[in-house]
């Protein structure tokens, strides 16, 4: 049966409420036994100290999601008038629901309930700072009192404050009734990230804000957008517009300053940083052609489309790139960070592509201090650094540029990705140790490749990573030089039509790994939260994926919800986990049907 997130004025509230979870867990949680209940009609939210208009917006959005998280009122779960006109108001009721429902309502009022203790009509966000902008640096705790009549939330930044009332929102019951509840909360890592790949598949607008609306229900604060690569160049930029003209799959196909600009404020004001990738002097092919800047190789193990990286010997090639990062730069504004790549530009002890070819042997030739394939590479790098910190830009990179003896400059965040495969985490682990002995922050993606899937609950296999395992980890973690993690999702076999779901809800437990507290880490305890929180996301519109079923003997006895008829036991757990996959909402597409009318 559909029920709505009850907006009753004046009905009794239930004695006792099964309490509901957050993911990520918050570092401290007390909740007790008292039940509340949020009356719809009064309910407000008020900024006692900083106000602003990121603040504003998050009171709009949760507003929404506090008070109207499920569609299909029925006669079940009416609201009285007031709060059928203020759904209404808010436009969150079409006319013909609110004409339908009202015919409805008992015409004889019930008891009003505004006064009893276990009513909350608001909450009271006390944020402390002017701060507006995120940056490795930004406070990003809070602390929340749920109680009657009012929820208070404390946070130094707006983001904390966001924090506390998406925590708020997944605590609440879908009879709107919520426990009493401290919480005071903080996140381990401050780089918590997802990768998208829209070069090898173009994503749509709408499917890059539904993928940011699920990061921030976990609390996820970066988006690391891979732009381009040699399959396509979507990114119209306004001085080098031949990039995407003759980059970019179809001539819509792309994105333009005015969409990453609206992108870019979407994500802010869901505590989210868009970082822009634009992989350099690799990756490189679709739109670059004409331009004269690729390698001409003459070796043919290096050839192939893709395989012929920008040639560091000419003037041309960084008077382009200072063009195309400046449209980047204003795009993308305010971030400072950019992803200059630096990944994969093949080579082996005694061939690449560059010391192939004529014109870069000639060069060289007269270049002597410059040496061979690593030469090259340290002086493309430190033009492109030069270029983007000249800009007032800080820089991401594939570990390559590290591993290479490029040294990029110390404020620098290196992404480690190379692993042998996910079973083994002595490459990564290595490479984590001599990135931060090395005094570099280090964002840990090598085993979170959520592009591949395997027949199972493979959410468990990311949940038991432990960044901070490796020699001089935990001092590393101490000095902060552990960045954060990062999930990614390249687009060989992903676009829009699959991406959602691929993605959630197992970057969740990404998403707890870098938010939580090292020690948070039962598997049974994790997979009810996850699933609850699949549930959760059904309802905002986002299909996330069922994340398993039980598979533990005699589980069947045993059942999660109402799965089997009759059965409305929780789980008894066996060697590993056993929650069902069943949701009271299960995902409805929109669909027609072909040739209907």
């Amino acid at each position: 049966m559909t029920l709505l997130l009850v907006l009753v004025l004046g009905v009794l509230l239930p004695s006792t409420v099964t309490s509901q979870t957050i993911v990520p867990k918050p570092l401290n949680q007390t909740t007790t036994n008292t039940v509340l209940n949020l009356n719809a009609h009064d309910f407000n939210f008020t900024a006692t100290e900083k106000n602003s208009p990121l603040l504003q917006a998050a009171f709009t959005r949760y507003s929404k999601i506090l008070l109207h998280a499920k569609r299909g009122l029925n006669s079940n779960s009416l609201a009285d008038q007031r709060s059928l006109d203020w759904l209404l108001s808010s436009s969150l009721l079409s006319k013909t629901e609110y004409d339908e429902l009202t015919a409805r309502v008992p015409s004889t009022p019930k008891k009003d309930t505004m006064n009893l203790p276990t009513t909350i009509v608001g909450v009271d966000v006390a944020v402390t700072s002017d701060i507006q902008v995120k940056t490795l640096d930004t406070d990003e705790s809070y602390v929340m009192n749920i109680a009657a009549p009012r929820i208070s939330i404390t946070a130094s930044t707006v983001y904390g404050a966001m924090y506390a009332l998406e925590s708020l929102s997944q605590l609440l019951d879908a009879n709107g009734n919520i426990n009493s509840t401290l919480i005071h909360d903080k996140p381990r890592f401050a780089f918590r990230a997802t990768m998208i790949d829209t070069a090898r598949h173009w994503y749509p607008i709408s499917s890059i804000k539904q993928h940011l609306d699920a990061m921030s229900s976990v609390k996820m604060n970066v988006l690391h957008w891979h732009v381009v690569d040699s399959q396509s160049f979507p990114f119209v930029s306004k001085h080098v517009p031949v990039l995407s003209t003759d980059g970019a799959w179809q001539p819509d196909h792309v994105y333009t300053a005015n969409d990453i600009r609206g992108l870019v404020t979407y994500a802010n004001e869901r505590g989210i940083r868009i970082i822009p990738e634009f992989d350099t002097p690799g990756h490189v092919a679709a739109g670059w052609e004409s331009l004269g800047v690729l390698t001409e190789c003459t070796n043919e193990a290096t050839g192939g489309r893709g395989t012929h990286p920008l040639n560091p010997t000419l003037n041309k090639t960084f008077d382009v790139l200072a063009s195309l990062w400046g449209d980047v730069l204003e795009a993308f504004a305010p971030e400072k960070f950019v992803h200059i790549g630096g990944d994969e530009v093949w080579h082996t002890k005694n061939q690449s592509c560059w010391t192939s070819s004529p014109q870069v042997q000639a060069w060289l030739l007269e270049h002597p201090d410059v040496d061979g394939f690593l030469g090259l590479e340290e002086l493309f790098e430190s033009k492109v650094l030069a270029m983007l910190h000249a800009a007032g830009a800080s820089v991401v990179v594939w570990q390559e540029i590290f591993d290479n003896g490029a040294n990029p400059p110390s404020d620098t965040l290196i992404d480690v990705w190379k692993s042998d495969d996910a079973s083994n985490d002595t490459v990564w682990k290595n490479e984590l140790e001599a990135v931060t002995k090395a005094g570099y922050h280090a964002v840990l993606s090598a085993p979170f490749y959520l592009n591949i899937i395997s027949y199972g609950m493979d959410w468990w296999t990311y949940y038991q990573v432990e960044p901070a395992n490796f020699t001089g980890g935990e001092v590393a973690e101490a000095n902060n030089m552990i960045a954060g993690l990062e999930a990614c999702y390249w687009s060989e076999f992903i676009d829009a039509a699959n991406f959602i779901a691929r993605a959630w809800p197992r970057t969740a437990a990404i998403a707890e790994r870098a938010w939580s507290a090292k020690d948070v880490r039962d598997g049974a305890d994790a997979q009810m939260r996850l699933h609850e929180l699949r549930c959760k996301l059904l309802t905002r519109g986002i299909n996330a994926e069922p994340i398993g079923i039980c598979k533990t003997p005699g589980c069947n006895e045993h059942g999660h919800g109402k799965g089997r008829e009759g059965v409305k036991k929780l789980p008894i757990y066996g060697p590993f986990p056993g929650v069902g996959g069943y949701c009271e909402h299960e995902w409805v597409p929109t669909y027609a049907g072909l040739g209907a009318k």
